[in-house]
This record gives C-alpha cells, structure tokens and sequence, in this order.
C-alpha cells in the first residue's frame, strides 16, 4: 500500500473525482469529508494541515486529514499538538476508506501518525469508530490515552412531507415550532423569513455571525475565518442558510452544511436577538431549516454536536462522538503538560475582554 502526502489545495483538487468515489464507497462518511465542504475548509485553513492518503494498486482507498500544530501555540512551539485537519471547525471528525481495506489502511496510518513529531494528540468529535481502533494501535505504541466522556449528537430522520412531520411532533412541541412564525405575522408588519442565494449572500452570513456573536462572543480573526468558510462552501453547494427579519434587522438566523448526494442536513451554526427573546426566534429558525430540509428532499436534519436539552424533544434518534486526548512520555511532553494551563487561562481571559470590548 503506498502512502502519498496532500499538501497543497492544488494536489487535493487534482484527486477530487477520485475523492468522491472513495467518499461513496464508504458508510461512515460524513459531510465534513465531502470534497466541497472540505475544500472550503483547506482554503481558510488557518493551521498548516496535510492529508494521508492510501493507493493499492494505484486507486485512492483511503485518507485521513490531519494537522500537527505548535503548542501551545504557534508562536510558542515548546511541542506540537496532533489533531484532526478541519478541528475544530467540524462537528463529526474521521477518515475515509473503502471497507475492503479498512484493517491494512488503520495500520499504514497509525505507522505514519506514530512517526510523527507530536507530544500530544487531541482528537475531539470522533464520529468514525475506526478512530477508535486507530488510536488503540497508538496506545499500543507507548502513547497513554485519555478518553473523555462521549458527546450525544441528536437527529430527526425525516417523512417527506412537513405537515406528516408536525404529526410525530407533541403537542407542546408541535405549538412551540409554529409558534414564531404566527407571532410575527401577527405583531412585526414588516417580519419575515428569506434564504440565501447569490444575491444576499453575505448579508445572509453577517446575520448568522452577528446573532452568534452575541451569545458566544467573538473575534475579528474568528470572524474571518468563518466568513471565509461560509462563502467557499455556498459556492461548493453545501451551505444553507435562513434568516428571521424584523425589517431589515435580523432577529434570527442558522447556517446548516448538506450533503444532498446523502440527504444530510446538519444545523452548524445559530444565532437570535435577545431583545425579541419573546418570539422564539431560535425555534423560528429551526421550523424553517426543517421545512427546507423535508422540501428540498434530505432524509435527516442533524443537529450535530452539542447535547442541548430542546433537542431531544425533536430527535428521533441520537449518536455520539468521542473524544480522545493522547500523551507521549518525554521532557517536552512534561514541559508542555506543565505551561498549557496557565496559557489556557491567560488566552481565556483575553477572550472575555475581547468579548466585552465588542458587546460594549
């Protein structure tokens, strides 16, 4: 089996049909492995990233994206961190492989993850169990592990029809879905509800953003980035994203990466204004990225990671992804175990005071 390094956006475009082929092959992809969603990603990258692919008798058979980053940070390499390429941008992280070849291709990537120069591995959102047997073959190299509590991953799968879907729902549910939709129609004269296209498309993201930002805080550079993400996965085809209204100020908005080939819609991103809390608009928003779903003929609205309460009362089935955090034993291992707590304190509390510093 012959391992071949990607490296580049040029060499990964060259493989791309060969991509997809191997992406339908396997059962355990998901949309962060589509060659558009992770084409998107690999041009924003912020973190050096590289993908390892396998060829038996010159056909791709499988690939593993992924990153080793300096820690406990890059302008601070004391050691190096190996993660997951699109971490933590994607929700569901794992490989590709053609199921014939899955033994051979979790040994051939774990004699090339073990010859790399990393003190630490931190792969979160493991939605691949392959990963799991990858990193016992780790383990078995002299990397100790520690394996954090899995995450549930709520979904619906989805009847063809809305009004068929409003009947699985309770009662409660059921008032609660359609409630923001009748409230605006009955006190916003000027409320409604729109989608992106080519012609709103970044007054669709900045809506997205801005409404997240003022829950979760933000950042110029995060920003960026996810604005960036945004607009190259529109053009690949796999981002949608709905929008709530009050006029021209947003009150709600969910961006949502598909995979149409496999009927996957996967809510991403939300956000609503606090000062219209009383409509609901975040159960607005969800009403309306489902009813896009089920019309646009996806089989699954995935609320992907995060075990958040509401959930549950629509998921009609659940997952979970793992999280791994593995050590290697040396010097610099202990060096870094040692700095990174007071690093992650002291990068937490920028971030507060750049939070403020925005919501001020």
């Amino acid at each position: 089996m012959e391992r071949i390094p990607i490296e580049t956006l040029g060499a990964f475009d060259a493989i791309r049909p060969e991509w997809d082929e191997l992406r339908r092959a396997d059962p355990h992809a998901t949309v962060f492995l589509t060659s558009g969603w992770l084409r998107a990603f690999l041009a924003m990258s912020p973190t050096p990233w590289s993908i390892l692919t396998l060829r038996a008798d010159g056909v791709l058979v499988a690939a593993l994206p992924i990153s080793v980053r300096g820690a406990p940070h890059h302008w601070l390499p004391l050691g190096h961190v190996l993660t997951f390429a699109s971490a933590p941008f994607a929700d569901y992280q794992g490989m590709l492989c053609r199921p014939e070849h899955q033994d051979a291709a979790i040994e051939a990537f774990a004699q090339a993850l073990r010859a790399l120069p990393w003190q630490r591995a931190d792969l979160p959102d493991v939605h691949d169990p392959r990963i799991g047997t990858l990193v016992q073959r780790l383990i078995g190299a002299g990397a100790l592990l520690h394996e954090l509590p899995a995450a549930p991953c709520h979904r619906i799968d989805l009847p063809p029809e809305w009004e068929a879907y409003l009947a699985t729902l309770s009662k409660p549910t059921r008032r609660g879905t359609l409630r923001t939709a009748k409230q605006m129609a009955e006190e916003l004269p000027l409320g409604r509800a729109s989608f992106a296209d080519a012609s709103n498309l970044d007054l669709h993201i900045d809506a997205v953003l801005q409404l997240n930002a003022l829950r979760w805080g933000t950042s110029a550079a995060r920003y960026a980035k996810y604005r960036r993400l945004f607009r190259a996965a529109f053009a690949e085809g796999c981002l949608r994203i709905v929008a709530l209204w009050d006029g021209e100020r947003p009150i709600g908005a969910g961006a949502a990466f598909v995979d149409a080939e496999r009927g996957f819609y996967g809510s991403y991103l939300v956000g609503h204004d606090p000062e219209y809390a009383r409509f609901s608009p975040g159960k607005g928003v969800l009403a309306n990225g489902i009813q896009d779903a089920i019309g646009g003929g996806y089989h699954a609205f995935d609320f992907m990671r995060g075990g958040e309460g509401y959930k549950s009362s629509y998921a009609t089935g659940e997952s979970t992804n793992a999280h791994y955090a593995l050590r290697r034993r040396g010097a610099r291992a202990v060096l870094l175990n040692a700095i990174e707590p007071g690093y992650a304190a002291l990068r937490a509390a920028l971030v507060r005071l750049r939070t403020q510093r925005h919501a001020a």
